[in-house]
């Protein structure tokens, strides 16, 4: 099967496994972050927003490396799949009997937001018509050549297709890898969505990092951080990368987090062991983000040398050196060394 309509789901089941695979990935994202001692708490925690795209990094460290190898054949990312879709529900159902039982109703939901500044309810009017945009089918040339396109040949081949002649093919990466995952059981809106979760991500970076001060009462400073949002979110640019399943704001959300971890107050002081964890959650983010896209190589490379600055001024130098190259091995090393290239041509032009 080499046309998207063959893999896409009817309307709106599209939609719906779409939204419960970023549930699934969220879940996955938020055990992850637990591991790694970070209290992931109430919706106004920064952290808690990157449970999403944490997961997406998870399933991209995994399920590339096999689709580089050539060893990942359609039942098993379809397994995949369907296990990150019941992880999805499973967390929808606990989140909606959290809700009940603490009395959650939509009448105190539309109160809290005509509470909030006239900058953040625009602020998120916008996010809300962003989430409506990425929901709809891909429409964009560039997606639908290649990067749908790599994603429907990983189905096809059990692995990552290399047509000598398919020049833009070769700029795939682990963002196809995560679009063929999703294609598998016919989300077509996955890639889209992921996009809008991961700017969610920097969102609550912006909006939440600097936590410290609204508890204290600044409200010059969530002002302020309110029109940054504001001004960074209303960029006509977003509406282009959410409607379509590029790999873009992914990788920037992730070595955004990455540096958000190495500069936050809170990341600062702690013991060999919590610190370590942190190290090894920034090597990972900015090391997925070069694989996603590699002009995100300098950038990420950029964050993890200031992260191993930082953590070289704590006294934790060669144990730091340590977690970066065992990461390194699991993350950058098996593109060359894997990525052989594989034939890939359509039926009709097999003989």
């Amino acid at each position: 099967m080499f046309s998207l309509d063959q893999w896409v789901a009817a309307p709106p089941l599209s939609a719906l496994y779409s939204l419960l695979l970023i549930a699934g990935l969220d879940r996955l994202g938020v055990f992850c972050l637990h591991l790694l001692d970070f209290a992931v708490g109430s919706r106004t925690d920064w952290v808690r927003w990157q449970a999403p795209l944490v997961g997406a990094m998870l399933l991209a460290m995994v399920l590339y490396p096999l689709a580089l190898a050539g060893h990942l054949p359609l039942l098993a990312i379809q397994g995949v799949a369907i296990v990150c879709m019941v992880l999805g529900l499973w967390h929808l159902c606990q989140a909606a009997a959290q809700t009940r039982s603490r009395g959650g109703k939509m009448t105190g939901l539309w109160a809290a937001v005509a509470a909030q500044s006239r900058s953040r309810q625009l602020l998120l009017l916008l996010l809300l018509g962003m989430g409506l945009l990425a929901l709809g089918p891909v429409t964009n040339a560039d997606a639908l050549d290649y990067h749908m396109g790599v994603a429907i040949a990983v189905l096809n081949s059990g692995g990552m297709p290399v047509a000598p002649e398919w020049f833009i093919g070769r700029l795939a990466g682990n963002g196809e890898v995560l679009n063929a995952l999703a294609l598998s059981v016919g989300a077509e809106q996955f890639g889209s969505l992921l996009q809008y979760v991961s700017l969610l991500g920097i969102v609550g970076i912006i909006l939440f990092a600097n936590r410290r001060l609204h508890e204290h009462g600044d409200m010059q400073h969530g002002a302020a951080s309110d029109l940054i949002a504001l001004a960074a979110f209303s960029a006509p640019i977003l509406l282009f990368l959410i409607s379509a399943p590029k790999p873009q704001i992914w990788p920037i959300a992730m070595t955004t987090f990455a540096f958000a971890l190495v500069v936050h107050p809170s990341r600062r002081d702690l013991s060999l062991r919590i610190a370590l964890k942190g190290f090894a959650l920034v090597c990972a983010l900015v090391m997925t983000a070069s694989q996603a896209k590699f002009n995100y190589l300098l950038g990420g490379g950029v964050v993890g040398l200031f992260g191993l600055w930082g953590m070289a001024k704590q006294r934790h130098f060669l144990p730091s050196v340590a977690v970066g190259l065992v990461i390194a091995a699991l993350i950058v090393a098996p593109p060359p060394f894997l990525g052989k290239p594989r034939s890939f041509r359509p039926a009709g032009l097999m003989h």
